[in-house]
């Protein structure tokens, strides 16, 4: 490995680690009464760690590059990793439910991306969480969804379809 290579991977590592410090200060802040008694513990253990890791790496980049300054590295937020099941069927369906008029898988797919990142999850692949959604769609046709015969598709919660 070439420097460059060591001191750009342990830098991204340490963000990493910087964004989960930051993470759990938040999660501290949110935490109130005897919730936040009980978490103090486990966060100041997490956070000790954390920090000694931190510290550890910032030793080995300077043997590398003795200039290299803690304060200029931006944190890396942590992102939560798998969707729990049924969450792209629960979103895709909310929000067909509260939409006023028919609805297109691009639009669904909008919305349904941004709640997921919202959450902090990684978002599947488009194409994957465009097929998931069309799925959730096309196994309630008849149901509780209606499909409309226009280009591009439209979608409707069945129950608004009768009233428009």
């Amino acid at each position: 490995m070439t420097r460059n290579t060591i001191v750009s991977s342990l830098e991204n590592k340490f963000a990493r680690l910087k964004g989960e410090v930051r993470a759990i200060e938040k999660e501290a802040e949110e935490a109130t009464g005897a919730e936040l008694r009980d978490k103090i513990v486990e966060i100041t253990h997490r956070q000790k760690k954390i920090w000694k890791t931190m510290s550890e790496i910032e030793s080995t980049i300077k043997i590398y590059d003795p200039c290299w300054d803690r304060e200029r590295v931006k944190a890396i937020k942590p992102r939560k990793e798998g969707l729990p099941p049924g969450t792209i069927s629960k979103k895709t369906l909310k929000f067909l439910s509260q939409a006023k008029a028919p609805v297109t898988t691009t639009e669904l797919y909008k919305f349904v991306r941004a709640q997921i990142e919202a959450e902090g999850y990684v978002p599947p692949s488009p194409t994957g969480l465009r097929s998931s959604i069309h799925g959730t769609l096309e196994r309630r046709v008849g149901k509780s969804v209606m499909k409309h015969g226009t280009t591009p598709i439209t979608w409707s919660y069945k129950n608004q379809a009768l009233q428009s």
